[in-house]
């Protein structure tokens, strides 16, 4: 019989495939769920970072807090729309309330390129058009700035280089207002601070790298209010203090994202510290295959440790969802004393940290108690092989007991023809 074979083959294969899964669960540490991977709540650090530049600077002063290949020429990708956006602020003809009309080579984009979806013949006011560029990094939106101030995308282009030449960017050349690549459109780490920190003066500005999402209004094209919610690419925007939560670092201001195949991941951002100190942080190349981590994740390593460097911890959160429902008595005495040196605050979190195994961070993959976890048991490497295993012998039985039966059947048959 066919059949007996094959069940006795499903049997082997689930021995097969039981053994090398108990040999890899035996040797290598395998997270059940992305709970499990992220139960320790630990952050990059500095040296963990794969990118190709960064520096932290205090934004008020000018002063580099802390850095890395600052001056090395990399490609900005989308950063460039910093140094677009105060080239139209500091136009002359700059009206946030001047219509724009797209014309057909603006909105003349790949699919894959980012864009608000503009059509040609589209009006658009000017601070809308900023809002597209700035929040959802919209292609079409540079182009149409561009072509409306100064003609066409060359001039513009050309404009910026001069104007960013004019703020001390020495080493940085644009050929375009959007960031595609172009091996002669360039910056460096330090020239991108000195642009953002310009940029972050204009109010507008700040108020729109500072918002999570804008919504465009009708067009002539788009009937309706609200065609196109744009919502900040900058995810640092969308986190809040259970995922921010730092001793240092009092809230986030932008400012813009950036990415291409030859740029890699980039990220110009800003915080402001505990004790209202403004820090601007540019992260740039960090390679276009990285999955250990995200430019969000090492933005807030780097303005942490730029803080740490230059400002007290703020031990105390009274009014934080984040808080430890218990709080050990030597930190909550340690924090409320006013003579207390911030050092032996900063040492006393960790030891109690250390001592219950746990992060200072908050935990934010706790579950809930009484919730099964099906994908973690069905991740378990015994599990398919158990399956198979036990399927295979409880057919392997079904199928024995037919063909006894079937025996017997044709042996009582033989019987009555002999009588």
């Amino acid at each position: 019989m066919v059949i007996v074979p094959v069940a006795v083959l499903f049997i082997v294969l689930a021995i097969f495939l039981a053994v090398p899964g108990a040999v890899l669960a035996d040797n290598v540490s395998w997270p059940n769920s992305v709970a499990d991977a992220n139960s320790t709540g630990r952050w990059p650090e500095i040296e963990d970072i794969p990118a190709a530049s960064w520096l932290v600077i205090d934004m008020k002063t000018g002063e580099t807090i802390i850095s890395y290949n600052e001056n090395e020429r990399v490609y900005p990708a989308s950063t460039t729309k910093i140094m677009t956006a105060l080239a139209v602020l500091n136009d002359p003809g700059y009206d946030p309330q001047k219509v724009l009309t797209a014309s057909a080579s603006a909105v003349d984009l790949s699919w894959d390129s980012s864009k608000i979806y503009l059509q040609e013949g589209e009006t658009i006011v000017m601070r809308d058009a900023l809002a597209g560029l700035l929040l959802a990094s919209g292609n079409d939106a540079a182009n149409v700035l561009a072509e409306s101030l100064s003609g066409s995308i060359e001039e513009f282009s050309r404009r910026m280089t001069v104007e960013a030449l004019a703020l001390g960017a020495i080493n940085t050349s644009f050929m375009n207002p959007h960031g595609l690549h172009d091996d002669n459109h360039y910056t460096t780490a330090q020239d991108m601070a000195t642009i953002a920190s310009a940029a972050m003066k204009q109010d507008i500005f700040r108020e729109i790298v500072s918002a999570e999402s804008y919504s465009l209004p009708a067009s002539n094209k788009h009937i309706y209010n609200g065609w196109n919610l744009i919502m900040n690419t900058n995810r640092l925007m969308h986190f809040d203090d259970s995922y921010l939560y730092s001793p240092y670092i009092s809230s986030v201001k932008g400012i813009k994202t950036g990415t291409t195949s030859k740029a890699g991941f980039c990220l110009v951002s800003a915080a402001e510290t505990h004790e209202n100190r403004e820090l601007l942080c540019v992260l740039m190349g960090v390679p276009y295959n990285e999955i250990q981590g995200s430019t969000w994740i090492y933005s807030r390593t780097l303005l942490e440790e730029a803080a740490r460097k230059i400002g007290s911890p703020q031990v105390a959160y009274e009014d934080r969802t984040n808080k430890p429902e218990e709080i050990d008595e030597t930190t909550t005495d340690n924090s409320s004393s006013n003579e207390t040196d911030p050092t032996s605050i900063e040492t006393t979190v960790t030891e109690n940290s250390k001592e219950t195994n746990e992060s200072p961070l908050p935990d934010t993959t706790a579950k809930d108690n009484n919730s099964d976890d099906v994908s973690s048991i069905m991740a378990d490497s015994w599990f398919w092989p158990t399956v198979i295993l036990f399927g295979s012998i409880i057919f392997l039985v079904i199928v024995v007991i037919v063909q006894q039966r079937k025996i017997n059947y044709l042996r009582q048959n033989r019987r009555i023809r002999r009588n």
